[in-house]
């Protein structure tokens, strides 16, 4: 199989396996109205034409309402203590609103002081905007749609942060970069009792292939920026699926025991899977993901 095509495969089924968590509590609460955007609604998006000096925050916010709420980016924006300082425990929150931003490639900074954006029961939709060094969650959504396309995430490197955090929500992601993200269960999207779509997202990372013998190998490897990785096998058939699974076993085993002896600096595998002809996905006893290659389509 072409590696290139198996690349964009597997990256769609490491981001949703390793996005995808039991728990999420979110408080739909906020603290001042001053703070949040209310609904409005608009059928153009207009431009704030502003100089190219980076503005806080809360000018970000404000540019937002000045919109109408469809914002076309003309500036940087910079989280800036004192001015900024309000949006530090929940970001800019958004309550009842349909709002489009057009980024035009700029970037917002958030300095790893807050997150961007809180969103509860809104639409949001997102072009062409770079997101860098967010704390915690880039952007919560609860209960709300949000739609990203061209969107970089980077540089979330503060513990228990990721992108998007989404719950009881849906998330339509295509063409986004999550990049130089950190968090143990999806530093890209993490979801809760929502829908996701992934369209060809970049999350960076390698596809490697693993041989130690004639009889230990495993199809493909596929390795993060951050360390982590995933083993799997593809199989035509589900009468193939009990060997792989052995086979996936077997090198993880040996992975284990290298590195009780010290042998290695590496962590064993977050996952194992098997990707195959059927249609039906599930997780067999022994923790191995049974995958079918038609759940990739998108």
């Amino acid at each position: 199989m072409n590696k290139k095509i198996v690349f964009v495969f597997i990256s769609l089924v490491f981001v949703c396996l390793l996005s995808t968590s039991m728990v999420f509590t979110a408080d739909n609460s906020t603290e001042a109205v001053d703070d949040n955007l209310g609904a409005d609604d608009s059928d153009s998006t207009a431009t704030v034409d502003l100089s190219s000096n980076t503005g806080t925050i809360d000018d970000f916010k404000n540019d937002l309402i000045e919109s109408d709420y469809n914002l076309s980016v003309k500036r940087n924006y910079e989280f800036t203590v004192g001015p900024d300082s309000k949006y530090a425990d929940n970001g800019i929150v958004i309550n009842n609103s349909i709002i489009f931003i057009e980024g035009n490639n700029y970037t917002v900074n958030m300095n790893s002081l807050a997150s961007l954006f809180g969103i509860h029961n809104s639409n949001v939709t997102i072009n062409n905007l770079n997101i860098r060094n967010t704390k915690n969650n880039a952007i919560v959504v609860t209960n709300s749609n949000l739609t990203t396309s061209h969107v970089t995430f980077q540089n979330n490197e503060v513990a228990d942060s990721r992108a998007v955090l989404v719950s009881g929500g849906f998330y339509n992601s295509s063409f986004d970069t999550f990049t130089n993200l950190r968090q143990e269960m999806g530093s890209a999207i993490e979801t809760y009792q929502s829908q996701l779509i992934v369209t060809n997202s970049k999350y960076g990372g390698k596809v490697h292939y693993f041989r130690k013998s004639d009889v230990l190998e495993v199809d493909c490897v596929l390795l993060l920026e951050d360390g982590r990785y995933a083993l799997i096998e593809f199989k035509l058939g589900t009468k193939e699926i009990e060997k792989g699974a052995k086979q996936l076993i077997k090198v993880k085993n040996l992975i284990s025991d290298e590195i009780k002896e010290g042998n290695t600096k590496i962590d064993e595998p977050s996952f194992l899977a098997i990707i195959y002809s059927g249609n039906v996905a599930y997780t067999r006893d022994d923790g191995v993901k049974v995958i079918p290659i038609g759940c990739l389509k998108n």
